[in-house]
């Protein structure tokens, strides 16, 4: 007797377990149509339409500041959005293997600067009065890699999100980054936050996993995690005393591993 329970209860455990795993191949196929959708779509015209026009008007010496404020937030309303179609097509085609990956010597103290100053200038628009933290302490020197700038900018951004939801009602993050001994440059964006052994690993989930945790606006630290593996780089999270760190490790030069990346996205 004990023992038909004990296999109705792994029973249902499995078909639990397989109900959802299904649900999870479901929504990546969804995904993959949409974004599939957004590749067929010739959505940057109108939008790069907005840009120019928005452009144009904040130039012209007719148009007043109090129009020129509101024109500026259209202006920044497109080119976020212009953002997200380009990594979303930028993500499929990494995950097809199809991208065609041409990294160049980069600052990445000027890329961190720019997702930061993004990252409070969307905060500002987005919470008004509410008031939340994203702290950059530049180092001394400028630190240079090596890889794509667009991208890097992509893994940057999408990380001081993160930080930012994970963080709850603390609503911070603090941005430092150096040169590693191994000829690497670490970027770390720690955050106040606890999350279980689950959470932890849902965060480098497609997006089930995200959604989860509430960041699947932000698409979790997978787009980040895929970008950083076209890099011939890392993305890894912990944790201790209450607080989060994603630690993102990035090549200093263009390594050996690098070329034969760069051959093999070439070659496709």
């Amino acid at each position: 007797m004990l023992a038909r329970v004990k296999t109705h209860v792994a029973l249902g455990l499995s078909r639990r377990e397989l109900h959802n795993t299904i649900d999870t191949l479901v929504e990546n196929v969804q995904l993959n149509e949409e974004l599939e959708q957004i590749k067929n779509t010739n959505l940057k015209r109108p939008l790069a339409s907005v840009l120019q026009l928005a452009e144009s008007l904040q130039s012209n010496p007719a148009v007043g500041f109090e129009p020129k404020e509101s024109i500026g937030l259209i202006h920044n309303a497109a080119y976020e959005m212009l953002g997200l179609i380009n990594q979303s097509q930028d993500l499929l085609l990494i995950e097809r293997g199809e991208y065609q990956f041409q990294p160049e010597q980069i600052s990445l103290t000027e890329i961190t600067f720019k997702a930061v100053f993004q990252v409070r200038r969307t905060l500002q628009r987005e919470q008004g009065g509410e008031q939340a933290k994203v702290e950059f302490q530049a180092p001394d020197e400028r630190i240079m890699g090596w890889g794509e700038s667009l991208l890097c900018y992509s893994m940057i951004e999408n990380l001081l999100w993160n930080g930012l939801v994970l963080s709850g009602s603390s609503n911070q993050v603090k941005v430092e980054i150096a040169k590693s001994e191994e000829s690497k440059i670490v970027l770390n964006v720690s955050f106040p936050a606890q999350l279980s052994d689950r959470e932890q690993q849902a965060l480098f989930e497609r997006s089930a996993g995200a959604m989860s945790l509430g960041i699947g606006r932000r698409g979790g630290a997978y787009i980040a995690c895929k970008m950083a593996q076209l890099h011939q780089g890392e993305l890894t999270f912990s944790q201790e005393g209450g607080s989060g760190r994603f630690e993102l490790a990035l090549p200093q030069d263009r390594s050996t591993d690098m070329r034969m990346s760069l051959d093999r996205s070439v070659g496709n």
